[in-house]
């Protein structure tokens, strides 16, 4: 028994020494875990630290850094795809760069061809001005001319002559003034007013002014305006004028027999919109050419221009003076069966102007006897014309070469009417005419009636 009782103790004891190497064991096993673990997350930690900041820097746009790649683990492989996705984006963003240097340059460039274009423009336009004048004003002075030379006594030869001199000088005028309108809206220098006027006296008016040209051909020249047309709107008079001369003036010289129709209606397709129409009984036009009638330089056929003259620009030209009031043309016509020419004009219904509001009778009178005009013309052989004019009534002429003299004579003298040229050497009209209305201004005079001459149309 008590070998037994030994032997107990020994394996109890045995156990206990045991059971302590394990413990110590499993301590130091868990303090190894714990070392390992806080060393491997202190390195995961740094590494993703490095991941983080190198990310950072590349994010800021310096796409020049790499992140270091060490081991071949899945935080290496991170590294190495930013790096990879770095490279990328760096050759991108320096395609980026050239693409955008080259649309700097191109913006550049295309700033200096706009520059370039309105520079051209400007010219073109000054060109174009500088030749109205001086086509126009000599041209002037031929058909005022001529007029005069017709009222004087002519043997039958010497009228003949001078008939045709002055029939072709009005169809130089008309070819001149096609070419220069044509010119001034291909330059956007077509500029369009906005007053009120009368749109059925501008169809009366026009027909009016057309009626002898049809009655020498013996055409009925007919005018039909409905009474729902609005009394007065706002738009460009002149230009609505130009296009019905010129529709009017095609209608009589292409109808050698019947009549020519001028009406005015409203248009109920489109609100707030007039449709004006011309239609004659003449030549016609054949289907195949009509597409084309509005074309610039074009005529129904060749042999129309040997036969008739004219340019082919008159109904181009109506067709932008027309668009450009916002309204649209067209015709219909059949060879040998007439033509009709019809377009909108867009309008806002106005009210009526003042100068048509104040009756007749409050107009100062004018006087007969003793009027006395001003003319302020450079142009000497204008000033031989006026002269000439004035010669046959009781009125007297004073004359001077430009707007500075304008201004000394207004002041010095009292004049009925002032008749300033626009373009004049040391002083322009409009310069002199400011001029004059700030002298009278401040001298608390009445406003002289001051009327622009001008070639430029």
């Amino acid at each position: 028994m008590p070998l037994q009782s030994a032997s107990n103790r020994e394996t109890r004891r045995a156990y206990a020494r045991l059971i302590g190497v394990m413990v110590i064991f499993a301590l130091l096993l868990s303090l190894i875990i714990a070392v390992i673990v806080t060393f491997v997350s202190r390195l995961i930690r740094k590494r993703l630290t490095l991941l983080h900041a190198g990310t950072a820097i590349i994010a800021s746009g310096n796409m020049d850094y790499r992140i270091e790649v060490d081991g071949s683990d899945e935080l290496a492989d991170v590294a190495r795809s930013v790096n990879a996705m770095t490279d990328k984006l760096q050759v991108i963003t320096q395609q980026l760069e050239h693409d955008l240097c080259e649309l700097r340059q191109m913006e550049i460039s295309l700033i200096q061809a706009k520059e370039q274009a309105e520079a051209a423009a400007r010219v073109k336009g000054d060109f174009l001005a500088t030749m109205s004048h001086e086509i126009r004003t000599p041209m002037n002075v031929v058909l005022g001319m001529s007029e005069m030379l017709l009222e004087t006594d002519l043997d039958a030869a010497q009228r003949h002559f001078a008939q045709t001199m002055h029939h072709s000088g009005r169809a130089l005028m008309g070819v001149i003034n096609d070419v220069l309108d044509f010119s001034r809206i291909e330059s956007g220098r077509f500029v369009l007013s906005e007053l009120p006027f009368s749109p059925s006296q501008v169809v009366t008016e026009t027909a009016h002014l057309m009626q002898m040209a049809a009655e020498e051909k013996g055409l009925v020249l007919g005018v039909a305006v409905d009474p729902a047309v609005p009394g007065f709107v706002l738009g460009d008079d002149g230009r609505t004028r130009q296009v019905l001369i010129n529709l009017l003036g095609n209608a009589i010289k292409f109808t050698h027999q019947g009549r020519v129709d001028v009406s005015l209606t409203p248009y109920p397709p489109e609100p707030e919109t007039l449709l004006m129409r011309v239609m004659d009984t003449g030549i016609g036009i054949a289907q195949e050419h009509v597409g084309s009638i509005f074309d610039c330089f074009t005529q129904a056929d060749s042999g129309i221009t040997r036969h008739y003259g004219g340019t082919g620009l008159g109904l181009a030209i109506s067709r932008r003076v027309v668009e450009l009031m916002g309204g649209r043309i067209w015709v219909e016509s059949w060879l040998g069966h007439g033509s009709t020419f019809s377009f909108t004009l867009p309008v806002r219904i106005a009210a009526a102007p003042v100068s048509w509001l104040v009756p007749a009778a409050c107009a100062e009178p004018t006087p007969e006897g003793n009027l006395r005009i001003l003319l302020a013309e450079d142009a000497e052989e204008n000033q031989v014309l006026f002269d000439a004019y004035i010669a046959q009534t009781p009125y007297q002429l004073v004359m001077v070469g430009n707007g500075l003299e304008a201004v000394a004579r207004v002041q010095e003298e009292t004049f009925d009417v002032v008749v300033m040229d626009i373009q004049m050497p040391k002083m322009d009209g409009y310069t002199a005419t400011r001029q004059i209305r700030q002298w009278e201004r401040a001298t608390a005079r009445a406003p002289v009636p001051i009327i622009a001459l001008s070639a430029h149309g």
